[in-house]
C-alpha cells in the first residue's frame, strides 16, 4: 500500500471503471445520448475515458471547464449556463473554431449579446433554450416565452437552434424513487409542452437534454429527454449515496485521503479540513469504517470521533474520506491520484478547476 502525501484526491480504479461502464451501457440500452457533466470531475482525462465508452461529448458549467475540455481533445461541449460578458463570449467564439460548442439562453438580451459577438468573430454556436424544469433557477417559464426566444435566436446566423435544456436540479437529491419519478414526469411534461409549441411555430427540437445521476432512471421511464447529463455517477459521493438506489447502481470511487497527525482521548486529528473537502452537502464518511465519524473541520484539520472505534487509529495512519459533494471537493484539488489495488497508477490533472 502506497503511503500518500495528504490530503489528496484519490480514485479507486476498479469501481470507477465499473461506474463508467454501467452508465454507458444503460444509456445505450435506453437509446439515449450520454453527455456526462464535466463539472463533476473537471478532468479531461476522465472525459476522454467517458468518450471512449460512447459519450457524445461533455457538459460544462463554467467556461474554464470548457476550455480545459477542448484543449484535452473533446470535440463537442455544451455549456449548460448563460454567458453574457464580452470577454467570455469572445473566448467561446474561439473555442467554437476548434470544437462544437453549445450555450444556453433564457432571455432575448443574452441572445443579442452572444449573437453579435459570435458574428463579429465568424463563429457559430449551438443555442439551447433552457426551460424552468423545477429547479427554481434559470429557464423560461412558458411555451410562449420559448417560442419568442427561438424566434430571436433565428434572427442571428451565428446561432444554431438545437433544442432544450431541461435539467431538474432539485430532483437529483430527492431520496425516494417515487419522488424522483414524480419530478421527472413533471419536468418531462413541461419540456414536451415547449417542444409542441415550438413545432407549431416551425422550430424543431433536435435535442432535449437534461437528467442527472439522481433522476436519469426516472427520466428514462418518462421518455421525453434524448440526452442525459449525468456526472456524479462516476464517483458517487456521500449525498448521492443516501438516495434510495435505482438501477443501475453505482459505487463510491472518489476519496480524499488524509493522515492522522494528532491523538486525543476520544478523537484524532487528521490533515483534511475545509481546504480539502466541500461541506455544502454535509460531512464526509470514513470509507470502510462505520465505527468512525468525521466532525469539526477547520482550514487544515478535521477530527474523527474514535469513541466507538473497533480498532484504534495511530499517528501516521491514513484514512479515505467519501466527500459529501464531489463537484466542489475536486475544485479544491490540482491533481487526482488514480490508484489500483493500493498503488498509484497515474496522476491526473484537474485541468478544469477554478471559478471561471
Amino acid at each position: 500500500m502506497t503511503i500518500l502525501e495528504t490530503p489528496i484526491a484519490v480514485i479507486d480504479a476498479q469501481p470507477f471503471q465499473r461506474n463508467l461502464e454501467r452508465m454507458a451501457q444503460f444509456a445505450e440500452r435506453s437509446g439515449i445520448r450520454l453527455r456526462p457533466h464535466a463539472k463533476s470531475h473537471k478532468c479531461s482525462e476522465i472525459a476522454r475515458r467517458q468518450l471512449a465508452l460512447g459519450a457524445v461529448g461533455v457538459c460544462c458549467q463554467a467556461l474554464g471547464e470548457a476550455v480545459a475540455m477542448v484543449k484535452g481533445g473533446v470535440e463537442d461541449v455544451l455549456i449548460t449556463n448563460m454567458v453574457v460578458t464580452p470577454g467570455k463570449l469572445a473566448q467561446i467564439a474561439e473555442l467554437a473554431r476548434q470544437s462544437r460548442i453549445g450555450l444556453c439562453f433564457d432571455d432575448e438580451e443574452q441572445v443579442r449579446r452572444a449573437g453579435e459577438v459570435f458574428a463579429a468573430r465568424g463563429a457559430q454556436v449551438d443555442a439551447y433554450i433552457e426551460i424552468e424544469a423545477g429547479g427554481e433557477r434559470c429557464g423560461v417559464e412558458s411555451p410562449e416565452e420559448a417560442v419568442t426566444l427561438a424566434t430571436t435566436i433565428a434572427q442571428h446566423p451565428s446561432l444554431r437552434f438545437m433544442g432544450l435544456q431541461a435539467y431538474h436540479g432539485k430532483a437529483q437529491h430527492m431520496r425516494s424513487i417515487a419522488e424522483r419519478r414524480d419530478a421527472a414526469r413533471d419536468a418531462g411534461g413541461k419540456a414536451l409542452a415547449v417542444k409542441v409549441a415550438l413545432a407549431g411555430a416551425g422550430f424543431s427540437c433536435e435535442r432535449i437534454t437534461g437528467a442527472g445521476t439522481g433522476s436519469f432512471a426516472a427520466d428514462a421511464l418518462v421518455g421525453v429527454l434524448n440526452e442525459w447529463q449525468c456526472g456524479s455517477y462516476a464517483f458517487m459521493d456521500r449525498d448521492y449515496g443516501e438516495n434510495d438506489a435505482d438501477d443501475p447502481q453505482f459505487e463510491h470511487s472518489l476519496f480524499i485521503a488524509a493522515t492522522v497527525i494528532s491523538l486525543r482521548d476520544s478523537f484524532v486529528v487528521i490533515d483534511a479540513g475545509l481546504k480539502a473537502l466541500a461541506f455544502d452537502s454535509g460531512l464526509p464518511l470514513v470509507a470502510g469504517r462505520p465505527d468512525l465519524s468525521y466532525f469539526g473541520p477547520n482550514d487544515e484539520h478535521g477530527r474523527i470521533d474514535v469513541s466507538k472505534a473497533r480498532t484504534p487509529l495511530k499517528i501516521g495512519d491514513q484514512v479515505h474520506l467519501i466527500p459529501g459533494h464531489c463537484d466542489p471537493t475536486l475544485a479544491l484539488h490540482d491533481e487526482i491520484a488514480f490508484m489500483r489495488q493500493g498503488q498509484i497508477e497515474a496522476m491526473w490533472k484537474v485541468d478544469g478547476r477554478g471559478p471561471r
